[in-house]
């Protein structure tokens, strides 16, 4: 016997009951591939493969999901980015009041049709220890990464407390440094004398990605921000304005394109309080990612993936409500779609409206 209700059905078989999500369809974008269970997903440079995160182990499976998935040996990380398309790199958790950071690579061969379709990876190697980078405590500095660059260098930030402040990047022996171009990229930091009171709030500024270089030309002078995200190309900056509660896109020179973006504050229709979070921007800078929530004062009440298209300002609900709530994301190098980790769906892929 069978009976359905909108977002599961339910399987009566042999005295057993079986609940399943329906998924059949996103709100406004179509699922493509489905990879099972897991989490933190991240495209290959050329979009044929997909890493993600499935108890504690790291899996690498085709991303039009008809392939197999191959379990990495002996991860033990936590951030991890692709090196290459057949290269991952990860810090390994370091140990209780360790004072260094490990990052390790694991290298690995493509199956490759011989329509040069990739059907998956085999020849994985035993992870190998690619650098070691130890945190000066005296001078303040930390390490933070894996990170892959605009341009495809790869290496970890140093940074003298967080983050926000000026960093130098340090690229991992072996593989591709920094050019002139990309020495002159620019980061957003956030200037926390901006907002004595509030940590993580400040004056917005930019900063070059290598050396320590003083703070350029200041975005902002006489407003409060926090999470600001730089866009691929480098020249709009969007970020969460603290006295207006709302997400506000600007240029380099700190001119306001968009000045309401989207607002956080209580939603009418539920009482909830509405925000956003996790904005990413799509790799031609004219589309932006993210998640809204709707939570009460004790948990998040539903969590949904949103696309905003800023050339005619439409937005829409990418992943519907029979999916689940939306634990993370990443847009594919091209554009064309989006790997959404879901509580009921597990990981798919959906297909970006054009």
């Amino acid at each position: 016997m069978l009976r359905a209700t909108r977002s599961m059905v339910m399987v009566f078989a042999v005295g057993a009951l079986f609940v399943l999500p329906l998924c059949a369809h996103a709100a406004t974008g179509d699922i493509v591939a489905r990879l099972g269970p897991g989490g933190s997903p991240q495209w290959s440079p050329d979009g044929q493969l997909l890493a993600f995160v499935y108890k504690g182990g790291l899996y690498v499976a085709p991303a039009d999901g008809k392939g197999t998935r191959a379990k990495l040996p002996d991860f033990s990380g936590q951030n991890y980015i692709w090196a290459s398309d057949s290269d991952i790199v990860y810090l390994e958790k370091p140990q209780r009041y360790s004072d260094t950071s490990l990052f390790k690579s694991v290298v690995f061969q493509r199956d490759v049709s011989p329509s040069g379709k990739c059907l998956g990876i085999k020849g994985i190697a035993a992870p190998a220890l690619l650098t070691l980078a130890a945190e000066d405590e005296l001078n303040r500095e930390r390490v933070f990464g894996p990170v892959r660059l605009i341009d495809g260098a790869v290496g970890y930030f140093a940074a003298k407390g967080s983050l926000d402040n000026p960093a130098r990047f340090v690229p991992f022996p072996g593989r591709k440094q920094l050019t002139a171009r990309e020495s002159r990229w620019p980061r957003v930091l956030v200037l926390r004398e901006g907002h004595r009171f509030s940590p993580g709030w400040g004056y917005l500024c930019l900063a070059s990605i290598s050396g320590w270089d003083a703070p350029g030309r200041p975005l902002t002078t006489d407003e409060s921000f926090g999470f600001p995200v730089l866009s691929p190309q480098g020249d709009k900056v969007i970020a969460l304005s603290l006295g207006r509660q709302s997400w506000v896109i600007m240029d380099t020179s700190g001119h306001e394109i968009t000045s309401k973006f989207e607002t956080q504050g209580k939603d009418p229709g539920t009482g909830y309080f509405a925000g956003a979070v996790g904005m990413t921007w799509a790799p031609d800078g004219n589309r932006l990612c993210y998640m809204r929530s709707l939570e009460d004062s004790e948990r998040i009440i539903d969590m949904r993936l949103m696309v905003s298209d800023l050339a005619n300002k439409n937005v829409v609900e990418l992943v519907g409500p029979d999916c689940g709530d939306v634990h993370s994301f990443a847009w594919s190098p091209q554009g064309t779609a989006i790997a959404v980790s879901t509580s009921q769906c597990g990981i798919i892929i959906v297909r970006v409206p054009s």
